[in-house]
């Protein structure tokens, strides 16, 4: 942050020496970057001795414009590492957490060359971690319908379900899973918190006080039988029991995978070089969310199903004896099953 009065001039002051510095200690790594044309290493060490300039006098939004320039130029990370500087001093902190972390991880993907360059972000990383909070988004829902937005800013299926930077305070979530069907969710995040919050939750369930009744019109029973309850009314009870079921496998199902969810985020928060040992824990949570997701469509479509045949279902006028219902139900891994015959 600038430092106002005297602070801020003397900072500013001492800029000089400190851009002095980064340039002669990039200096050689830029030397051992991959071939390139020489026009684009020409324009790109161009653009990035003018940052340097423009970080110097504490111009950073300038400076931010010349190193992304180099950065686009050149397979060096030190113009990374000066435009995560400078988004820091811009108090853009989950942009600049966002660009450090492509050159702190993964080590692998970095030239051993640039092993300073890493070192020098990782510290700045360190810094901006304890400023901002770390939010892990796990969504239920189809990847190839649904929009998620995070404080209004699109968040694309790639990172789903890993570690997003936001700055602290009240953090809302929407998921829009269908066009005007959007979910709400709110959290609260302090500076340096990590938390987890899963959305993709079923929308209004029918309850039964809702489910359409028969007409009044219906016509009267004969007055020498005794109306009854129709076959297409007890299958749709059988129906609606299923459903009830069902929604419970959801949410059993459920609350072991966000269970699951949680305790790898609580044992590997970075979502990477993870200990192997949680590899079946993470299975073991991809797995319950399925079976939730299934649970839930087999709940969904016996409660349409026990909807619909209660609306068709009238009293049954015939004699007892011309009437024979069957049904069995059975609860199996992936949902409730229901056999019935009229």
């Amino acid at each position: 942050m600038r430092a106002p009065g005297a602070s801020r001039a003397a900072s500013l002051s001492a800029l000089p020496l400190v851009a002095a510095a980064l340039l002669a200690s990039s200096a050689s790594a830029e030397e051992h970057a991959p071939p390139v044309d020489p026009m684009e290493q020409a324009d790109a060490r161009a653009a990035y001795s003018a940052g340097l300039s423009a970080y110097a006098r504490g111009a950073y939004t300038e400076a931010a414009r010349h190193f992304t320039r180099a950065d686009g130029l050149s397979a060096s990370p030190n113009a990374k590492l000066m435009l995560g500087r400078c988004l820091r001093q811009l108090d853009q902190l989950p942009d600049a957490y966002q660009i450090l972390v492509s050159i702190v991880r993964p080590p692998e993907a970095l030239d051993p060359r640039y092993a300073q360059a890493r070192s020098a972000a990782d510290e700045e990383l360190r810094t901006v971690r304890k400023q901002i909070g770390i939010l892990t988004v796990y969504v239920r829902a189809e990847p190839r319908s649904a929009l998620l937005h995070v404080n209004g800013q699109p968040i694309p299926v790639s990172q789903w379900h890993s570690a997003l930077p936001v700055r602290p305070g009240l953090v809302r979530l929407s998921l829009e899973t269908a066009p005007g069907v959007i979910e709400r969710r709110e959290i609260e995040l302090a500076a340096g918190q990590r938390a987890s919050i899963v959305i993709g939750t079923p929308g209004p369930v029918v309850t039964p006080e809702e489910m359409p009744v028969p007409s009044k019109s219906a016509p009267a029973a004969p007055r020498d039988a005794t109306p009854q309850v129709s076959s297409l009314r007890i299958a749709s009870y059988i129906a609606v029991g299923a459903s009830a079921l069902s929604f419970v496998a959801f949410g059993v199902f459920g609350a072991l995978s966000s269970a699951n969810f949680a305790k790898l985020e609580a044992e590997c928060p970075e979502h990477y070089q993870c200990d192997p040992s949680l590899e079946p824990l993470a299975s073991l949570g991809h797995k319950q969310q399925t079976l939730a997701n299934v649970a839930l469509g087999v709940g969904v479509a016996t409660l349409g199903a026990g909807v619909t045949l209660f609306a068709l279902g009238g009293a049954d006028d015939r004699p007892r004896t011309e009437r024979r219902a069957t049904a069995s139900l059975a609860l199996t891994p992936l949902g409730v099953s229901m056999r019935g015959g009229f």
